[in-house]
């Protein structure tokens, strides 16, 4: 059981599991990136540099967002919702977007670059969340409550296709839905959603001839595997050279030109292949505890918008390690989406650590120890006093009655937490008050009684 007044051991799990996963990750980024630093700026220690840098600013993200209530974003999630939609609108105006690889999902702000679509899966959960609370008591009625977090979704996406960027609108979906499940929303609302939201990726998947030869490749693993079914052969050759242990840290072969993307995209083959199976194993059940950690947040929190919150972004991050894990080893299709925390990349690391410090503060703030009930009654009075207090708070009070004749008893620990007004001990009446003609009986026999006593001194 965890102390009164200390954060709770999840809190503490889960701040050493980032730190051992994002060491992990910088590790691996300066070993798989070596070759494509040196031929991008002749320095093979370039990315890994960029990588550190990356590294300060998600440390910063994190520190400042756990020490941020979680409560207060509520204040600002409409604007939130805003900004990101600004934010995306930019990255398809010419010159303001950054063009790679196909893709413009990019914002040049002088000192630093963005990418919009990943700070979209933070503020949408948000938005979600907030946006549930405020309606909780509308949860079945799909209008009152899905239709203004579906049209800002619908909108946010449209957007993200357009740049295009299919893997972030999957992720985002499926942390919507997970915060759409947990909240009580109907099951034929949610399969209504869910059949209209795979019938329009299914339309933005033919509407392009490579995202559909993508798919191709993905059901028939064998067919081009000189063209659009490389990148998956070539990651598949990388995690069968590790077996089990691995080549060695730093001795993979693939990176040397033959797996593109070794160190975004495709870094979990380069673990398995320096690794071998004991490395992706391991990282494997290192996000499934954090899956695991995440859930007991979001049960232990005080509030309806700590847990949605909470449930939003462990299935962000999760549903993100899902997809790449499975686009590596041939489970799932490309979609480009990073590893988190493993994969080089300056928003998907800084975004991940902020949502990491949102569920650190969650645990730390959002969760109170168990409270005990002591109750009794009074010589002389029909009703039952109940007092509610910490484990091991001052009884002074309890002490001071029993003094004067009262009988407290301890009835156990009760399942009630209470916000940060419960570090004061709490008092309540829980009785059926006397009836008028009882409490006036009773104050007639004091008030004769000490006229009695008051005669027999001036004699």
């Amino acid at each position: 059981m965890d102390r009164p007044g200390r954060a709770p051991r999840a809190y503490y799990f889960l701040l050493g599991l980032t730190i051992v996963m994002f060491i992990f990750g910088t590790v691996m980024v300066s070993g798989a990136s070596t070759v494509v630093a040196s031929s991008l700026s002749g320095d093979t220690f370039y990315l890994i540099k960029r990588q550190l840098a990356h590294g300060v600013i998600g440390v910063i993200a994190l520190i400042l967002f756990s020490s941020f209530f979680y409560q207060r974003y509520q204040f600002f999630s409409y604007f939130m919702i805003l900004a990101c939609i600004g934010l995306l609108s930019l990255t398809l105006i010419p010159g303001a977007g950054i063009r790679a690889g196909g893709a413009q999902r990019w914002l040049d702000l002088g000192l630093i670059t963005i990418q919009p679509s990943e700070i979209a899966k933070l503020f949408m959960v948000i938005f979600a969340a907030d946006i549930l609370v405020k309606k909780e008591r509308h949860i079945g009625e799909l209008k009152h409550v899905l239709v203004p977090i579906i049209l800002a979704a619908v909108l946010v996406s449209l957007l993200v296709f357009l740049q295009p960027n299919l893997g972030a609108v999957v992720v985002m979906w499926i942390s919507l839905f997970a915060i759409f499940f947990v909240v009580g929303v109907k099951v034929r609302h949610l399969l209504a959603i869910a059949g209209l939201w795979s019938m329009g990726v299914a339309s933005y998947i033919v509407s392009a001839d490579y995202r559909l030869q993508r798919i191709l490749a993905f059901l028939d693993k064998t067919g081009d595997i000189s063209g659009s079914g490389f990148q998956l052969q070539q990651s598949l050759i990388a995690l069968g050279s590790g077996h089990l242990t691995g080549l060695g840290l730093g001795l993979s072969r693939q990176k040397f030109g033959y797996l593109p993307a070794a160190h975004t995209d495709f870094i979990f083959a380069i673990v398995g292949e320096e690794l071998g199976l004991v490395g992706t194993a391991g990282l494997v059940i290192g996000f499934l505890i954090f899956v695991y950690l995440g859930i007991q947040i979001s049960l232990k929190a005080r509030d309806l918008f700590g847990r949605l919150l909470a449930v939003g972004l462990t299935a962000s991050i999760a549903s993100q390690a899902l997809i790449n894990i499975g686009a590596t080893t041939g489970l799932a299709p490309v979609t480009g989406i990073p590893l988190p925390l493993i994969s080089f990349g300056g928003s998907s690391l800084v975004v991940t650590m902020a949502s990491i410090g949102i569920l650190l503060n969650i645990a730390r703030k959002g969760t109170t120890a168990p409270l005990r009930e002591v109750s009794g009654q009074r010589r002389g009075q029909s009703k039952t006093i109940v007092a509610i207090e910490r484990p091991g708070a001052r009884r002074k009070k309890y002490l001071s009655s029993r003094r004067r004749g009262s009988s407290f008893k301890e009835t156990g620990l009760s399942s009630r937490r209470t916000g940060p007004s419960s570090r004061k001990t709490v008092y309540g009446v829980n009785s059926h008050e006397d009836s008028h003609s009882q409490r006036r009986n009773r104050r007639a026999s004091l008030s004769s009684s000490g006229s009695g006593r008051r005669s027999e001194r001036k004699r």
